[in-house]
């Protein structure tokens, strides 16, 4: 039984290490340095989020059975 286990998982890692592929980035992310638009940008977006997490605590506290639904709802599209 022990042999048939190896063999199968051998077979089978063989199969995954053909399928499998790492590729190089033909060319490298360039860094720019922050300037005041990048932040004004980083605290505007800040903001909106924290707007938008306001909203959905206000929706789990009030209507907690739509937060569960919807919750579950985009839990299940990300699988």
């Amino acid at each position: 039984m022990q042999d048939e286990i190896q063999k199968f998982a051998e077979q089978n890692v063989e199969s995954y290490r053909t399928k499998i592929t790492v590729k190089q980035k033909e060319k490298p992310v360039a860094f720019e340095p922050f300037d005041l638009n990048h932040t004004e940008s980083f605290f505007q977006d800040w903001k909106s989020i924290n707007r938008i997490m306001s909203f959905v605590s206000y929706v789990r506290n009030h209507h907690p059975a739509l937060f569960e639904e919807a919750y579950q709802a985009a839990l299940d599209g990300n699988r």
